[in-house]
């Protein structure tokens, strides 16, 4: 039997970033070259050595909207794809001091904004909104029964 799969050189797991804000979800709009398209995802990234998912993640939404925490509670880990990645990533809800941001961000990221889960439910469902970590990260959410931190 032969095996393929594969090791990132980057043993730092990353966090996704669910900032939630009045029943809103922040969804940032990325271009993604291995699909040539444009994504909508939850706010993600790399981590730094000695960070944890906490503080990656809610540097990581600060650096790609401009929007800053206010309380961050972490939900776990997660495999984008246990079938041939071997690195996992980690999964925080974040509360936001207000729902404009900063202004200031790293330019990563096309454009991002607040939509209700409702309407997130619907996009999903439209194929419009279909990245498979953001999907997992909400789904884990829902599963520890949405939980806002204060």
């Amino acid at each position: 039997m032969h095996w393929q799969y594969i090791t990132l050189n980057y043993d730092i797991p990353g966090a996704v970033a669910l900032a939630v804000n009045n029943g809103r979800i922040a969804i940032a709009k990325e271009w993604r070259l291995p699909i040539r398209s444009y994504a909508l995802e939850i706010p993600r990234g790399r981590g730094r050595e000695g960070e944890t998912t906490a503080a990656t993640a809610a540097r990581e939404l600060a650096e790609e909207t401009g929007l800053e925490a206010s309380a961050v509670k972490e939900l776990g880990h997660l495999y984008p794809d246990s079938g041939t990645l071997s690195a996992p990533i980690g999964v925080a809800v974040i509360s936001v001091k207000d729902d404009k941001g900063t202004g200031h961000t790293d330019g990563e990221i096309c454009d991002w904004f607040w939509v209700s889960e409702n309407d997130l439910d619907q996009m999903m469902a439209e194929g419009r909104f279909n990245d498979g970590i953001s999907m997992a990260a909400l789904q884990l959410w829902r599963a520890q029964g949405s939980p806002v931190p204060e």
